[in-house]
């Protein structure tokens, strides 16, 4: 092979394997909000219980990253959680024991906090995601039924 064949063959190669990556990447951006992203959306309030349980989606929102970055809630019994912060206002993410409120109103898509629970029926994982209608989701399930139609 000619050596500018063979660079062309290596430069496809790469682009092809890199796509997978960069894909995720821009879905995982896209779909989820960064503690500083969120402080910048909505400003930074102290956590507070009865303030949470209580509160307006605007509310929450202000406390979502203090929250997050105090894990207060990593460990917890999931089933727990509701009766702590208040009964669910967001969307069904992947499992019925997994915990969400919504953060923001819109008609389109919210973003939503979402507390994953583990096998072991605690909180693993707390972090704030886009409810719906992200492009890089539609790509997604585009892609899922090109493949397995």
């Amino acid at each position: 092979m000619k050596p500018k064949k063979k660079l062309r063959f290596i430069v496809l190669m790469l682009i092809v394997a890199s796509t997978p990556v960069i894909f995720f990447g821009y879905y995982q951006y896209n779909n989820r909000l960064f503690l500083l992203e969120a402080e910048v959306l909505w400003g930074s309030k102290k956590f507070n219980e009865t303030e949470f349980h209580n509160g307006s989606s605007a509310t929450r929102a202000s406390m979502a990253t203090d929250l997050i970055r105090s894990k207060k809630f990593i460990g917890e019994r999931c089933d727990s959680i509701p009766e702590i912060l208040g009964e669910e206002t967001g969307d069904y993410y992947h499992s019925d024991s997994n915990s969400t409120y919504k953060l923001s109103e819109n008609q389109s898509a919210n973003w939503i906090l979402t507390f994953i629970c583990g096998e072991s029926g605690s909180v693993e994982k707390v972090f704030i995601r886009k409810s719906c209608c992200s492009i890089s989701q539609k790509l997604l399930y585009w892609g899922i039924e090109a493949i397995e139609p």
